[in-house]
C-alpha cells in the first residue's frame, strides 16, 4: 500500500514538473494568466498582445466597454482620477469611452444623457470637487438608464469591431458555460465561397469583451496553438489604471 501512495506521489510531482509556467498579462483593462505554447513567444503592445511564431499570429485584443456595465466601470476610473485632483487625465479618460447609439432607447434619452456627458466633460478646470462629484451621480445615473445589452450581443458587436461585415457570415458559434471564464467560440468565413475561416474566443468581462482571434491563413499549427491559449487563458482580475488614465502595459 505505501508502495502504491509513494508511486502516485512521484508521479503528481512528475506531473507538476512538467507543467508549462502560466505568464500573467495586462491586456487593456484585463490582467489574465495563460500558457504561451512551446515555441511561441508573447509581444506586449498594451491593448493588444500577440503570440507568435514566424509568420503565425495570434492576437489577444481588449476591444473596449460595449454595454453600460463596461461604460459604467470606465466613468468610475474617470472619477476616481478626478478625486486624486487629476481632472485632466479623467476627461482624457472620458474620451475614450465609446457609447453606442443603440444603448439609447429614445432620442430624448439620447440628447439628456450628451447634456449630462457634457456638463462633466466640458466643465471648467477650476471645478469644485464637491460640484464634480455630484455631476459624476448624474453622469452615472444616466449611464444606468442604457440599454443592457445579452452577452450574445456583445459578442455581435466585438465581432462587428475587429473587421467581421456583410462580406463575412457566421459559420459556427458556441459558448461552453456561463460567467466570465466561459468564452463565446466563433469561427466566420467568407458568405460566398465559405472560405477563409477566421476563429474568435470572446470573453465578456462585466460588459467589456476580451478577444482571442486567429489571423492569417488557415493552418493546423496556428489552429493548435488556439486551442491552447483559449484552453489556458483565465481571466484574473481588473487591470490597474495609471495616473494618467491609461492601461498599464509592460513596453
Amino acid at each position: 500500500m505505501k508502495r502504491r501512495v509513494l508511486v502516485l506521489a512521484l508521479g503528481l510531482l512528475a506531473g507538476c514538473a512538467h507543467e508549462a509556467p502560466r505568464q500573467v498579462l495586462v491586456v487593456g483593462a484585463h490582467r489574465v494568466s495563460l500558457v504561451v505554447p512551446e515555441g511561441w513567444h508573447e509581444v506586449d503592445q498594451g491593448r493588444r498582445h500577440l503570440v507568435r511564431r514566424g509568420e503565425l499570429q495570434l492576437v489577444i485584443e481588449d476591444l473596449g466597454p460595449l454595454d453600460r456595465r463596461g461604460i459604467r466601470r470606465e466613468t468610475e476610473r474617470a472619477r476616481a482620477l478626478w478625486r486624486r485632483g487629476e481632472d485632466r487625465e479623467a476627461r482624457s479618460a472620458m474620451a475614450m469611452i465609446p457609447v453606442a447609439p443603440e444603448l439609447f432607447i429614445t432620442a430624448r434619452q439620447r440628447q439628456a444623457f450628451w447634456e449630462t456627458w457634457s456638463a462633466l466633460a466640458s466643465a471648467s478646470p477650476g471645478l469644485e470637487i464637491a460640484d464634480a462629484e455630484q455631476r459624476f451621480d448624474r453622469l452615472l445615473d444616466a449611464v444606468a438608464g442604457l440599454k443592457a445589452l445579452p452577452d450574445f450581443a456583445i459578442v455581435d458587436a466585438a465581432l462587428v469591431a475587429m473587421g467581421e461585415d456583410r462580406r463575412r457570415a457566421l459559420a459556427s458559434s458556441e459558448r461552453r458555460g456561463s460567467g466570465r471564464q466561459a468564452p463565446f467560440l466563433v469561427v466566420t468565413w467568407n458568405r460566398i465561397s465559405h472560405d477563409d475561416h477566421r476563429r474568435y474566443a470572446i470573453w465578456i468581462d462585466d460588459g467589456r469583451p476580451l478577444a482571442l482571434r486567429t489571423e492569417g491563413r488557415d493552418q493546423p499549427e496556428i489552429d493548435r496553438a488556439f486551442d491552447a491559449v483559449e484552453q489556458s487563458l483565465r481571466i484574473e482580475t481588473v487591470a490597474p489604471v495609471d495616473s494618467a488614465g491609461a492601461r498599464r502595459s509592460r513596453t
